[in-house]
C-alpha cells in the first residue's frame, strides 16, 4: 500500500504529482536504452484520491501516470486502489494496464486517506462479481489484499472465500505484508489530526502468518509485497518452504538508506531467490526505485532484467499469452 497521507484537495495532489513527473524529465537522458519494466505493485492513489467525481481531475491523472510509465519504459503495470479509474487507466492503455481488485477496503476506502475502493463503498468485493470480472477480462489480479492494515491475519476466516477463488481460477494475488507510515495507528501523528490506519499492526508484518494459507490453498500464485520488510529471515524461510511464492521489493529503496537496501536486497539474492523477486513502485514516482535496483553494483545484467521484469513476465504467464496483456484465464 503505498505511504501516503490524509485526504487533500485533489488540485494540489496531482499538482504535487506533475511537479515530480517534470522534475523527473528535466534530469539528464541516459546514454544507454532503457530497460523494459513490468511494474507489480501501482496504485491510483495518490494520483486521484477524491477524483472521482472530477472528470478534469482523472484525465489530468490519466495523463500524468501515463507518462510516467512512457518515460520509464513500463511496458504493464498491475493497478490497484479506485477499481474505477484502474479501469479508465485500462481502457486508455489496453494491454499495458492490469487491474486488481484491492481489499478489505475499511470504510469503503483504501488505507491511509486513498480513494474509494468501489463505487458502492463496498469492504469486501462479491465473490461471483469477481468472478465475472475475471471471465470477462476486466481483472487480472486479486490485491492489494491489505488484511495487515485491518488488524487482520491472511488466515482470517473473512478471506477463505477469496483464496478459493483464486485457487480455482488461479488469479494472482498479491498480499501486503510489510511497513505502513511510520505512526499510522495514531491520532494527533504523521497523517494529521485522525489516524491513517487505526488498526494497522507491524506484528502481522511476518510472511510466515501467510504459511497456514498456503498449506490450505497450495495452488496459489502468491507475490508477497514489500517482502515482507523487516522480518527478511522469515521471508526468505517462506520462499524456502513453498517455491510458488514471489516478493516485490517496493518501497525498500525509500524507506532503508541506500546501504540498507542493498544489504537486505543481497540477503534474498545470497538465498538464492533471485528469480523470485520483483520489482514494484507502490509511490507516484518509479524512478527512484527503478534506480536502485539498475544500480545495485552486486546485481548482474541478467539478475536486473529478472528483477525488472522478467520475472514477472514468468509469474503473470505472460509467455503462455504471447502478449503483454492479461493473463490467460481459465
Amino acid at each position: 500500500m503505498p505511504i501516503q497521507f490524509k485526504e487533500v484537495d485533489v488540485s494540489l495532489r496531482i499538482a504535487v504529482s506533475l511537479s515530480v513527473l517534470a522534475i523527473s524529465a528535466a534530469a539528464p537522458a541516459r546514454t544507454q536504452p532503457r530497460p523494459p519494466i513490468i511494474d507489480m505493485h501501482l496504485h491510483t492513489s495518490p494520483w486521484t484520491a477524491g477524483a472521482l467525481g472530477d472528470s478534469v481531475a482523472r484525465r489530468t491523472a490519466q495523463h500524468a501516470i501515463l507518462d510516467s510509465l512512457n518515460r520509464h519504459n513500463v511496458e504493464l503495470a498491475v493497478v490497484s486502489g479506485s477499481y474505477e479509474i484502474a479501469q479508465d487507466w485500462a481502457r486508455a492503455a489496453p494491454r499495458r494496464i492490469l487491474v486488481a481488485a484491492a481489499f478489505p477496503c475499511e470504510n469503503g476506502r483504501m488505507p491511509n486517506g486513498g480513494p474509494r475502493c468501489y463505487a458502492d463503498g463496498r469492504t469486501y468485493p462479491d465473490t461471483a462479481w469477481l468472478r465475472a470480472e475475471y471471465r470477462a477480462g476486466r481483472l487480472a489480479a486479486l490485491g492489494e489484499i491489505i488484511t495487515q492494515y485491518s488488524g487482520l491475519a491472511p488466515s482470517d476466516p473473512s478471506m477463505d472465500p477469496y483464496w478459493h477463488l483464486a485457487e480455482e481460477l488461479d488469479i494472482p494475488v498479491l498480499i501486503h505484508v510489510g511497513p505502513g507510515p511510520p505512526g499510522a495507528a495514531y491520532p494527533n501523528g504523521i497523517c494529521g489530526k485522525e489516524p491513517c490506519a487505526p488498526n494497522y499492526r507491524m506484528q502481522l508484518s511476518d510472511p510466515l502468518l501467510l504459511e497456514p494459507v498456503l498449506r490450505k490453498y497450495p495452488r496459489l500464485r502468491l507475490v508477497v509485497m514489500h517482502a515482507g520488510w523487516p522480518r527478511v529471515d522469515e521471508m526468505l524461510g517462506l520462499m524456502y518452504a513453498h517455491p510458488q511464492v514471489y516478493a516485490d521489493v517496493a518501497v525498500w529503496s525509500t524507506i532503508l538508506p541506500p546501504d540498507a537496501f542493498q544489504a537486505e536486497l543481497l540477503r534474498l539474492i545470497r538465498a538464492g531467490y533471485g528469480k523470485r523477486i520483483m520489482y514494484g513502485s507502490d509511490l507516484p514516482e518509479m524512478g527512484k526505485e527503478i534506480a536502485a535496483i539498475s544500480e545495485a553494483s552486486f546485481l548482474t545484467t541478467e539478475q536486473k532484467a529478472d528483477i525488472l521484469h522478467d520475472n514477472a513476465a514468468r509469474f503473470l504467464h505472460l509467455d503462455a499469452n504471447k502478449t503483454t496483456g492479461r493473463p490467460p484465464h481459465n
